[in-house]
């Protein structure tokens, strides 16, 4: 109610021509929290063009799409922006490369935006190179990333340990541990000391190079860091683990970690039951799915996911049943992976009718099925009932 109230104040001092530059963009700034179509309605009300592209104005509002996460919208007003005279500053470039972290397919926006800075006489400076290094990291650009680090050396930048970081996050996705290593001996001899973020990355890293045994001692390294008070570093290691076969290894780290009583919200358990699931130990998954629905009162979609998984290939009917009941009793929306699975019991089950049920339901919440063989003997069974 507050929103609308200011809105329409503000609207009633622009009939009285009494707004200023910095009422809008605090307006925007502060609706734009709450609403963004309201903070968008009130920035395309300005009438005045000059105060329209007013770099603080631009700023704000640009700002609240990002925080949003509508870089696709924002990138579109930015470069109308321009088109009608804007001349962006450092705060605006840094806003929306912010915002290319965000998204899927932000790293093609981010080189772009990069690309017209010598075109404005704006210079990187050392945020924006963090911003643009932890955008090559998110989808593992590394060569990318040392590129950019090259050109901060080259320019007299001192790099600091979020740039160090976001290096080292960009060789974690193929487990470059050679390069890992080397970055680390850099930073030290800078003396620059790895923080939490840093070492539970390099643990990443050793775990997808499948340094298991090196995994495991810097696992160590964290819990007497007091760095592995809750579960993920035991979940990352847990999982690497399982994924590369070694279940019974998983299984020890699992039950150390549980021994220790380590802060979980139940990760770690849905990890051991995939992994039980996969080695397909059915009885064991199933019996660990029961022991966390009672442990965890409330979990998300991705735990209750693996526990239905769990209970569909041990062929619980009553589990599955129970299951289902409790999503809709936490007001939790299936994805495609529910539907799937869902899907998949009940045609192994010979439901028939009821996984043809699904498919219309998983349909009306806007997922498409593939065309997989099973579910063409499916459809080809319904017609000729």
């Amino acid at each position: 109610m507050f929103v609308i109230f200011l809105f329409t104040s503000l609207i009633g001092c622009k009939q009285h021509g009494k707004i200023s530059v910095s009422t809008y963009s605090s307006c925007i700034k502060f609706v734009g929290a709450k609403n963004v179509s309201k903070a968008l309605e009130i920035y395309h009300s300005i009438p005045d063009e000059s105060t329209k592209i007013n770099v603080f104005i631009c700023n704000s509002i640009l700002s609240c799409l990002v925080k949003n996460g509508k870089l696709e919208s924002c990138i579109k007003l930015f470069d109308q922006m321009k088109r009608d005279g804007l001349k962006p500053d450092v705060v605006t470039y840094n806003t929306l490369l912010a915002g290319c972290i965000k998204v899927k397919n932000g790293y093609p926006n981010a080189m772009e935006l990069v690309g017209e800075l010598p075109h404005t006489g704006i210079q990187m400076d050392g945020v924006m190179y963090g911003t643009v290094l932890a955008v090559c990291a998110s989808i593992g650009r590394s060569e990318e990333a040392e590129n950019f680090i090259r050109r901060m050396k080259a320019e007299g930048h001192s790099l600091n340990i979020y740039h160090y970081s976001s290096l080292l996050n960009s060789y974690s996705w193929k487990g470059d541990y050679k390069k890992a290593d080397e970055l680390m001996t850099e930073m030290k001899s800078i003396g620059l000391v790895p923080n939490k973020v840093m070492m539970t990355t390099l643990l990443k890293v050793y775990i997808k190079g499948g340094l298991f045994d090196r995994s495991r001692e810097l696992l160590s390294e964290l819990e007497s860091a007091g760095y592995a008070e809750n579960e993920m570093p035991y979940c990352m290691l847990m999982d690497g683990l399982s994924k590369a076969g070694k279940l019974e290894e998983a299984r020890s780290i699992f039950d150390d970690m549980k021994g220790k009583g380590v802060k979980s919200d139940g990760y770690a358990n849905s990890i051991m039951i995939s992994a039980l699931c996969r080695s397909k130990r059915f009885e064991e998954a199933n019996e660990l799915s029961r022991d966390s629905e009672t442990t965890y009162a409330n979990c998300d979609l991705v735990m209750l996911n693996t526990m239905l998984c769990a209970y569909c290939r041990a062929g619980g009917m009553e589990s599955v049943m129970r299951m289902m009941k409790k999503m809709d009793e936490q007001a939790v929306s299936p994805d495609y992976n529910t539907f799937h699975i869902l899907i998949k019991y009940f045609i192994e089950e010979k439901l028939h009718l009821l996984a043809y049920q699904t498919i219309l339901d998983m349909h009306s919440k806007g997922h498409r099925l593939e065309e997989v063989t099973s579910i063409k003997t499916l459809l080809v069974f319904i017609v000729l009932i």
